[in-house]
């Protein structure tokens, strides 16, 4: 693809996804992303701890893509919030773009690689609504997979060292960024494994491979050992629990049936079905091709469903990550058939046809880019432009140690979540809330229980002058409520009414009360 090309494409999409953004990052991943960012700034390495964010104090979360969001803000001079917001969607076009030339590889034509670049960027769900949730490390980690898979392919192939130092690279990579991308490369590792194998015809060929693989699992097994034994020193011990404490529960890793049913999936599956009939039917490397994927798909799907063989599913990774990741098979197999559609055609051969077919996909980008500029969910946006606002009244009118109850709701299971501008907070001001960030749950369960039991109060709608609730208050050390534009459980009509609380604040749809003694 010429240089030209490349510019225009990944700014044209990078343009699409900054139409999408809002003031601050969106949902509940966001908070904690920006938090743990934060920390890394603070002490300018790894955090040992989430204080003070939550009163945790093992810390095993990725931290791959925080570090790059603390270094960037470092250097740029904005705000991690602002940081993660513009890297999150320059991640985004990533994504999309570093599928083009494992495509272009596979297929063998700039059209089709295009068209796997295209699929994702303006056609499919995904990984566009990924700013909807703030899923950035998931997101990070997918920028890396198509080139991660690309290397391990050229180290398995071709066995040079600088081959095998790549592969061993960017698998390292992947594991410091989001455990469950690396997850779905050892999938793909093990299908490219199992269908090179049945394939080979000779034996030493087959152990010659195995002997590539293995040295690039070592390589990155070697890049992540500092990482690796901060997990065996903080979650893998004891081994003697593991089996119960990695364990999942079914509704985890439930089907998510009903996002396949949203626009730009359904028809995409559907498209890459038909890609993979093409490709299969015209054989050569589109078969061989065609076949890797759907046979990377079929280990996964089992891999992420042991109930099959009677084994319990795990919380490091499940059905839902798997789903919002499905973008990238289904583009390499459309790409694939097109690929195949046109080398079934010899006037599809020429080069004018491959000019020809150029354009139709990017008419095609054209066409559909307009329909992905609304794809934020309203549900996801906790924190408006008045809430921003009155964070900075926050951090000049309120002494550094005030304590503000924010309105709360049940998120995953039982791990509580704000629901408003609220939640940001501790982020923006210094100042603590009611709410910590959801990894508060890696806290002693004497503190998981308070966290929990004073979110179940809030949830429940209080009320303001009950005895119980004023309690509560007072063993929180609470000097204020916030009630942000989105609301929640908390009353505001009855907070504005009780003789225990003055209000200090009230602007663009935000409320702020001082507890009274």
């Amino acid at each position: 693809m010429p240089v030209a090309h490349c510019v225009i494409s990944f700014g044209f999409i990078l343009g699409l996804r900054f139409l999408q953004i809002h003031s601050l990052p969106l949902w509940v991943d966001s908070v904690h992303h920006a938090a743990i960012a934060r920390l890394i700034l603070a002490q300018g390495g790894l955090p040992e701890s989430y204080r003070p964010f939550a009163e945790a104090d093992q810390v095993y979360y990725h931290l791959g893509y925080h570090v790059a969001v603390a270094v960037l803000a470092r250097l740029s001079g904005f705000s991690v919030e602002q940081t993660m917001l513009w890297f999150g969607q320059a991640l985004n076009a990533l994504a999309c773009f570093t599928l083009y030339p494992l495509a272009a590889a596979w297929t063998g034509r700039r059209s089709a690689a295009l068209l796997a670049v295209v699929v994702p960027g303006t056609l499919s769900l995904m990984p566009a609504y990924y700013v909807t949730w703030g899923r950035y490390t998931q997101l990070a980690a997918l920028v890396l997979l198509p080139l991660a898979m690309l290397a391990y392919q050229r180290a398995a192939e071709q066995g040079r060292r600088i081959d095998l130092l790549a592969a061993a690279i960017a698998a390292g990579l992947l594991f410091w960024v989001h455990y469950r991308v690396t997850f779905f490369f050892a999938t793909f590792v093990a299908a490219y494994l199992l269908l090179h194998s049945l394939t080979a015809g000779d034996m030493r060929k087959a152990v010659a491979l195995l002997r590539r693989t293995a040295a690039v699992a070592a390589g990155a097994l070697l890049l992540a050992a500092p990482w690796l034994w901060r997990l065996w020193t903080t979650i893998l011990q004891p081994l003697d629990t593991l089996a119960v404490r990695f364990a999942g529960n079914d509704d985890y890793n439930a089907v998510p049936f009903d996002l396949f049913e949203r626009p730009g999936m359904t028809w995409l599956i559907v498209a890459a079905g038909v890609g993979a009939l093409i490709a299969l039917w015209r054989g050569g490397r589109f078969r061989r091709y065609s076949a890797l994927v759907l046979l990377w798909v079929a280990i996964t799907a089992v891999a992420l469903n042991p109930g099959v063989f009677g084994a319990r599913p795990t919380w490091i990774v499940n059905n839902f990550s798997a789903a919002i990741a499905l973008y990238v098979p289904e583009a390499l197999l459309i790409a694939l058939g097109l690929a195949a559609l046109a080398d079934a055609v010899p006037r599809m051969r020429t080069g004018r046809a491959e000019t020809v077919m150029q354009a139709a996909v990017v008419v095609l980008a054209l066409v559909t880019a307009p329909a992905m500029i609304d794809i934020v969910n309203p549900v996801t946006v906790l924190a408006e432009q008045s809430d921003v606002d009155a964070m900075a009244w926050i951090r000049h009118n309120t002494p550094p140690d005030a304590v503000f109850a924010v309105n709360e709701r049940r998120w995953q299971g039982q791990t509580y979540m704000g629901s408003d501008g609220g939640y940001w907070i501790t982020n923006l001001t210094g100042r603590r809330t009611t709410m910590p960030i959801v990894f508060y749950t890696q806290g002693t369960p004497e503190y998981v229980a308070r966290v929990n039991t004073l979110a179940r109060q809030i949830e429940a709608g209080p009320d303001p002058d009950d005895p119980p609730w004023l309690a509560a208050l007072r063993d929180w050390g609470v000097t204020h409520v916030y009630i942000g534009v989105k609301g929640g459980a908390l009353p505001l009509d009855r907070f504005e009414a009780s003789p225990h609380y003055r209000q200090v604040y009230a602007a663009g749809g935000v409320h702020i009360f001082t507890v009274q003694p």
